[in-house]
């Protein structure tokens, strides 16, 4: 292929993506009125460079202070860098106020604003008003957000409700429903201290799910390794690290991590342990 060949394809594939950028922002209502800067602000979010994102939010807010795209930053920035939770539920409900009057009600981001809603309630513990977001979304957008609801609900001291919803949603059709179904068990259970319901919603999960979740596989590691099924653990863990749905954090090294931890320490043990034979 020739030289010229080689940078006319790089061209056009430049040029494709130039297009598709164009055809995003006019897709989204926010990001086709916002600012250069806010645009750029936008981006950084995207790429999770909060520190950045936060000299570049606040710069805009100085001189716009209604400006919805720089207060969800914020909201994000306090939420997910500085783990400032009530600061972030500050920025979300004026982000939120903001969305509605400057843009009417935008589905995908009033979904955004709603679901980090839940999120920080969910983090401060604040189990009924975690809930009360969900009905929110659920008012507006529709059903199916019942896997949100299973672990407040336990917070609440409602372990059977809790246990109802996630039955029901281990026996959905829905992939996704019936992954947080088992999972949303398995978390339970233990939280009951019965081991042996743990295990099993634990295995049967993975199971359900062809092995092909990173959250069932990696969740299961740590309860083998709970029932000191030593080998299944690894071998659970070392699958998740490998699953085609990757919808967890450490891909399971954590959980294997902990087991190789503990195979050292044991052998580190063994050997101080070990009586010297004396010299002849």
């Amino acid at each position: 292929m020739t030289k010229l060949a080689l940078v006319s394809i790089g061209l056009l594939g430049t040029l494709a993506g130039d297009v598709s950028l164009v055809r995003a922002q006019a897709a989204d209502p926010i990001a086709s009125k916002a600012t250069a800067e806010e645009r750029d602000l936008l981006e950084l979010l995207d790429k999770e460079k909060y520190i950045k994102a936060r000299d570049v939010a606040e710069k805009i807010l100085d001189k716009q202070p209604d400006s919805f795209v720089a207060t969800w930053a914020m909201a994000r920035i306090q939420h997910d860098e500085e783990s400032n939770h009530a600061r972030a539920l500050y920025y979300i409900r004026r982000a939120e106020e903001l969305l509605q009057t400057q843009f009417g009600t935008p589905q995908e981001w009033g979904k955004k604003i709603l679901l980090e809603d839940y999120w920080v309630n969910e983090e401060m513990d604040r189990s009924a008003d975690a809930l009360e977001v969900v009905d929110r979304y659920e008012t507006k957008y529709g059903r199916g957000m019942d896997w949100l609801k299973i672990w407040p609900t336990f917070k609440l001291g409602k372990m059977d409700e809790a246990r109802a919803i996630g039955r029901k949603l281990a026996s959905s059709d829905d992939p996704f429903e019936r992954e947080h179904g088992y999972n949303g068990m398995l978390a339970l259970e233990f939280e009951a201290h019965d081991r042996a319901a743990t295990y099993k919603w634990a295995t049967d999960g993975v199971n359900a799910s062809q092995g092909a979740s990173c959250i069932l596989l990696r969740n299961a590691s740590g309860v083998a390794f709970t029932r000191f099924k030593l080998r299944e653990a690894e071998e659970l863990g070392l699958r998740a690290n490998k699953a085609a749905q990757q919808d967890c954090d450490g891909q399971g090294y954590d959980q294997l991590a902990g087991l190789y931890l503990v195979a050292i320490a044991t052998v580190v043990n063994a050997r101080r342990s070990t009586v010297l034979p004396a010299a002849a």
